[in-house]
């Protein structure tokens, strides 16, 4: 699967106005941000590329929320797709929602473990 496979289109985004370099095709960050260091909160994904690890902490522009390239114009993924690129559902998301902010998300589910992936090993330990 690849990124654009868990992006909702028709969210309300936080949009980066700024020049960016390709760097690299497929699951390599494809561009990055400047002339700064290359830091993981300076990195643009491709949405046609598989996602990288995420993260609860990170500086840089992307701060934690790793950034997209979406037809040649950067943004944040939003909790909620961050939820679902860890395995989460929309319902896990509107549950956490309604007590805590998308940053807390961000927060937990970049502490967290990949669910699919989590059952995945289990159930080969289990055979």
């Amino acid at each position: 699967m690849i990124i654009r496979d868990f992006l909702d289109f028709d969210g309300d985004h936080t949009w980066h106005d700024f020049d960016y370099i390709q760097i690299a095709p497929h699951s390599r960050p494809t561009r990055k941000i400047g002339m700064r260091a290359f830091g993981q909160g300076e990195r643009v994904y491709s949405i046609d590329a598989t996602m990288p690890t995420l993260t609860a902490q990170g500086g840089g522009t992307g701060r934690g929320s790793e950034l997209i390239d979406v037809n040649g114009m950067a943004r944040n993924l939003s909790a909620k797709e961050r939820c679902r690129l860890q395995g989460f559902s929309d319902t896990d998301y509107r549950v956490s929602k309604a007590t805590i902010t998308d940053r807390q998300i961000c927060v937990r589910v970049g502490n967290s473990i990949t669910v699919n992936i989590l059952e995945t090993i289990f159930s080969e330990v289990l055979r």
